[in-house]
């Protein structure tokens, strides 16, 4: 682990590749590197099984990257009007930087120059991110955990394709985890795509990190997923 200028940390996550390192993350103090996360961002999310690549601003239909042929034979057009992107850089920019603040704690994957992976969440209360999810799990969270004002929020992970199954999925996991320890963070919640095309996070938190699924989301696939700590 090095340290530099602000206390940015670095940890090397492959023995076998030096090239593959964690970086501790804060938008604020390294701001150069915002530009180069959206693009993973956005590269992750277009790919299946999220398929948030292009949206119609008029019918919210989506595609994935891997359908850009059907759009290219439809010109680009559904409803009348040109597509438009699902996560427009603009947008993403804003969210990371109001999301990671100081109650947060966010990690990025690098080969290299190039960030590959990403994952960061914060302590809230429970109330306020009911707020923010949208959905009211406090009965819930009763139920199957106990009394908690405070909890961690799980936020946003993700992995570029062709990394996975090399274990830096839960290397990363681990580096956030830890600062939600150190935060006193006693309860983890964190949404993600259930039915009827489970993302592969879902499984990942359901059997490999043993997650309870809390709560469907009676309008969408999504799903509210716990876990004690």
């Amino acid at each position: 682990m090095t340290e530099g200028h602000h206390d940015i940390i670095q940890i090397s996550l492959d023995e076998s590749n030096p090239n593959i390192v964690a970086i501790k993350f804060d938008p604020q103090v390294q701001s150069d590197m915002v530009l180069d996360l959206v693009h993973c961002y956005r590269q992750v999310f277009a790919e299946e099984p999220w398929h948030e690549w292009k949206k119609c601003p008029k019918c919210g239909k989506k595609w994935g990257i891997d359908q850009i042929n059907e759009l290219a034979e439809m010109k680009f057009m559904h409803c009348g009007v040109l597509v438009e992107d699902y996560w427009p850089i603009a947008g993403v920019v804003e969210d990371v930087n109001h999301e990671i603040g100081a109650d947060a704690s966010a990690w990025l994957l690098k080969d290299g120059d190039q960030v590959i992976g990403f994952i960061w969440g914060y302590m809230m209360p429970l109330r306020n991110l009911q707020t923010k999810i949208r959905m009211m799990i406090h009965e819930e969270v009763q139920e199957n955990h106990g009394s908690h004002y405070l909890v961690a929020y799980l936020d946003d992970m993700g992995l570029s394709a062709e990394y996975r199954g090399r274990h830096y999925a839960g290397r990363l996991y681990d580096l956030w985890l830890n600062d939600m320890k150190k935060f006193g963070a006693k309860l983890i919640v964190t949404r993600t795509q259930g039915d009827p095309e489970p993302t592969v996070l879902y499984h990942w938190f359901l059997h490999k990190l043993h997650y309870r699924l809390l709560k469907r989301y009676p309008d969408s696939s999504n799903v509210i997923m716990t876990k004690e700590i």
